[in-house]
């Protein structure tokens, strides 16, 4: 992982709206003498990472250009996959190639060719960087001399928040939403929605040199809420009911859309959602709303309450 801090940048557009504003410093609990900036982008401001895009993306295609031309060697996930050499997020840039001093030079060189280029500059402090098991401690230490990078076993932190955290995000944004457009209208097969759950812990629970799966909690505990001492990682076959009850929910309340009139006039003849049955040669959306409803009936059903709720 290697992280660029941001260079001073002068525009004539950007320093004239500056001019119309004041900075005070907080030093030891007091206010220093307030001024006007004259340089650079104050922190936060929206033109700030346009700007570092568009440096970043001169790196990106220098990266590509030597890898076209067979000089990188970038990794492969799988046998024949797609090939990775680089990823960019934010202000930081994951690096990918073979552990040889070759390699290192190449990398290198082309960090410092676009530091000069850019005004970027490499933060050798907060980079670091990951072989595989099969690399000698002998190739490690001649890498890091070369990079100037210090090497690193795993991982642990990224933007100083603990790795754990950002593979739960992935499980959140990824793994779990991915199959979420087709969950809204079919009943997927309890092997798919099996598949999902055991990605969604090998994820969380898989150590990073992937030689042992271990899990410290049970799945019933990490898919409850936050607020009940869970992760908040749903479950698969939990979606898949709930996004299914809004088709149904749909048509109990909104019997005016055109898909509610379609399955209403085909199935239901008069009769409520609530009652429905399967029924033989229907489509599969009809299907997997039946075979939801046992999970679902109970949430509908009317419940007299103390009259305490203004609702």
């Amino acid at each position: 992982m290697v992280q660029f801090g941001f260079p001073t940048i002068t525009i004539q557009l950007i320093m004239w709206g500056l001019r119309n504003s004041s900075i005070s410093l907080l030093w030891n609990g007091s206010a220093l003498p307030s001024f006007v900036p004259s340089r650079g982008l104050r922190q936060g401001d929206p033109l700030s990472p346009y700007l570092f895009v568009f440096c970043m993306e001169r790196l990106a295609l220098r990266i590509f250009e030597s890898l076209q031309e067979g000089h990188w060697k970038s990794i492969q996930l799988s046998p024949g996959g797609l090939p990775l050499s680089h990823l960019l997020f934010a202000d930081d840039i994951l690096l990918f190639g073979q552990a040889s001093e070759d390699q290192a030079c190449l990398v290198a060189s082309i960090l410092e060719e676009f530091s000069r280029a850019s005004g970027l500059r490499v933060n050798l402090t907060k980079s670091k960087f990951v072989s595989s098991r099969r690399v000698s401690q002998r190739r490690i230490d001649t890498l890091e001399g070369l990079l100037g990078i210090s090497h690193t076993a795993r991982i642990g932190r990224y933007l100083g928040v603990p790795m754990m955290h950002g593979k739960l995000c992935l499980v959140k944004s990824t793994i779990s939403s991915i199959p979420i457009y087709s969950m809204q209208s079919l009943w997927l097969p309890q092997a798919v929605c099996s598949k999902i759950d055991q990605a969604c812990r090998r994820m969380l629970w898989t150590k990073p040199d992937n030689t042992r799966f271990w899990s410290p909690v049970s799945w019933e505990v990490v898919t409850q809420p936050k607020e009940l001492g869970g992760l908040g990682v749903r479950e698969a076959r939990r979606v898949n009911v709930s996004l299914l009850g809004k088709l149904v929910w749909d048509m109990l309340s909104a019997p005016q859309k055109p898909w509610v009139h379609l399955l209403s006039n085909l199935y239901l003849h008069g009769d409520s959602i609530l009652c429905a049955q399967t029924r033989r040669g229907a489509s599969p959306i009809w299907s997997s709303i039946i075979k939801a409803l046992p999970s679902l009936r109970e949430g509908f059903q009317p419940h007299l309450g103390s009259g305490a709720s203004s609702l």
